[in-house]
């Protein structure tokens, strides 16, 4: 036991029971949960993602991607791509004669694409389909590469791969 746990533990024995309450009570991490339905959920949590703000400024740091800056997450543009490798190793190890076929749920306007262009430029054939909200859709262009969707079940072909890159909590 460290120094500091077994100064707390003396100090607990000679506080009164109530003070150690209010302690806990005010001072202490808490994490409360229990909403009664996602509606409920996301009541509590304003526009979110949803927000013109925020789908304005990821539209503006994504636009910089690939011109002006390497890889844009969340709205914050880096000089320099911090790769996931686990999820770049998944990535290619999905590709299948030299095809790969991609299912990105959530994706933004490319972010996992554009973070792992540098490897995918050796894959002869890709099709990277992106599922987001219907604002971003809107605002988002298809090209060569990149297919944007508001509805999984519009996406016609099989993927090899789905990504789910914090979509899902």
């Amino acid at each position: 036991m460290s120094k500091f746990n077994l100064i707390k533990k003396k100090i607990k024995k000679f506080l009164p029971n109530f003070i150690i309450k209010i302690y806990h009570a005010y001072f202490t991490i808490k994490f409360i949960y229990g909403y009664k339905s996602f509606k409920h959920a996301k009541q509590s949590c304003g526009n979110g993602y949803s927000s013109d703000l925020i789908i304005n400024k990821i539209y503006k740091t994504a636009n910089l991607v690939p011109k002006k800056k390497e890889y844009e997450r969340d709205g914050v543009n880096f000089d320099e791509i911090q790769y996931s490798w686990p999820l770049l190793s998944s990535i290619l190890l999905a590709t299948k004669n030299n095809k790969l076929n991609v299912l990105d749920f959530g994706g933004s306007f490319g972010t996992s694409f554009y973070q792992n262009r540098k490897f995918l430029k050796y894959v002869k054939k890709i099709k990277w389909n992106i599922v987001e909200q219907k604002k971003i859709v809107d605002i988002a262009k298809n090209n060569n590469f990149i297919n944007f969707y508001e509805n999984v079940d519009d996406i016609k072909t099989k993927p090899d791969i789905a990504i789910f890159c914090s979509s899902l909590c």
